[in-house]
């Protein structure tokens, strides 16, 4: 699931740069939202026009950032992605296509592990974060295992009732 993250994340940037130009471009060359609706004879078709341009510029920014921002696999991303996503699948025919491939990558529990914010050594069930022994602390522990180990040979010959030298 690290290569639909990584592959989800680059599309969402690829179509927040994209269609935030084209959104931006279309509102500079229409005239504005009402040069765009007049452009059209029927008055619903240019009122879906106007939606998904005003769509495509609202979900620009985020998708922009989310895409960013969840390939470093930071969790406020995934969230943001996930609602994008959503508004994303309701603006045809890439919006739909990104926001159903965004949702089930974000939603799928596969993806979990990967934006978990906790430091690695602080997860559930990871113990104590590991910490580097010092030159002193490897010398003591072999100052121990040499004295455990002559304990063990002298219980031992003890045992067997034999002496070493």
């Amino acid at each position: 699931m690290d290569t639909h993250v990584k592959t989800l994340g680059l599309l969402n940037t690829c179509f927040g740069i994209i269609f935030g130009l084209l959104s931006g471009l279309a509102l500079v060359l229409g005239g504005g939202i009402f040069g765009i609706y007049r452009y059209f004879d029927v008055p619903m078709m240019g009122a879906v026009a106007v939606s998904l341009v005003l769509l495509s510029m609202i979900v620009a920014l985020p998708s922009l950032f989310g895409g960013i921002y969840v390939r470093q696999y930071r969790s406020w991303a995934r969230t943001l992605l996930i609602i994008t996503s959503a508004l994303n699948a309701l603006n045809p025919p890439f919006g739909t296509l990104l926001g159903c491939y965004g949702l089930w990558v974000l939603m799928s529990p596969e993806v979990d592990p990967l934006f978990d914010d906790t430091p690695p050594g602080l997860r559930a069930g990871q113990g104590r974060p590991s910490r580097k022994r010092s030159e002193k602390s490897e010398n003591q522990a072999e100052h121990d295992a040499a004295h455990l180990h002559r304990r063990l040979d002298s219980r031992l010959d003890t045992a067997t009732g034999t002496e070493r030298s």
